[in-house]
Parts: structure tokens; C-alpha cells; sequence
């Protein structure tokens, strides 16, 4: 089992994810825990990905909340529940034609 924080994270960072989606494709999940750490992963391939600057500032908590818009409010939420854990938060776009 998971803290809740942790559950909460971990939907929004799949939602972002397959919200993110245009085409099919698929999302993968994976959780790592050792004694100090708890890492979690998500993932998506096989499809197309719409990913824009605005959304990798508000995924950082990059964003004024007075600036925020549908499609980066989940975002900068997600941002403040990992730094509210002292969490870190690494993206990675594999493929610069996406």
C-alpha cells in the first residue's frame, strides 16, 4: 500500500499522462520503494504525445496561480503535492518530433 499522498501523485501523474495522449497508446506504472525512497514512474509509448512549454512550466510549479488555465491547473496541483513531500519530478521527452 501506498500513503495517500503518494496514490494522489501518482493518479494525476497517469491522468496527465493519458490526457496527453492524442492517438493510441499505451501508459505503464511503475512503483519502486527502498528503505529511504519511494519512486514513481509513468510512462507512455506507442502513440503521440501534445506536450507544450506551458505545461512542462506548470508540471514545475513554474506558473502564477492567477495565470493558470484548464490545461495546466492538474499540472502546477501535481507540482505543489511532490514539493509539499520534498518530492523531485523528472521529465523526459524521448522523441522531439512528438
Amino acid at each position: 500500500a501506498l500513503p495517500h499522498t503518494a496514490m494522489r501523485i501518482l493518479f494525476n501523474l497517469v491522468l496527465i499522462t493519458a490526457l496527453s495522449m492524442l492517438r493510441k497508446g499505451n501508459v505503464a506504472v511503475r512503483i519502486t520503494r527502498s528503505e529511504k525512497d519511494l519512486t514513481l514512474s509513468v510512462s507512455a509509448n506507442g502513440g503521440s504525445i501534445k506536450w507544450e512549454a506551458v505545461q512542462q512550466s506548470a508540471l514545475k510549479g513554474e506558473v502564477a496561480v492567477d495565470a493558470l488555465e484548464p490545461k495546466t491547473a492538474q499540472l502546477a496541483f501535481t507540482a505543489e503535492l511532490i514539493g509539499q513531500q520534498k518530492g523531485r519530478l523528472e521529465t523526459h521527452l524521448h522523441d522531439s518530433s512528438l
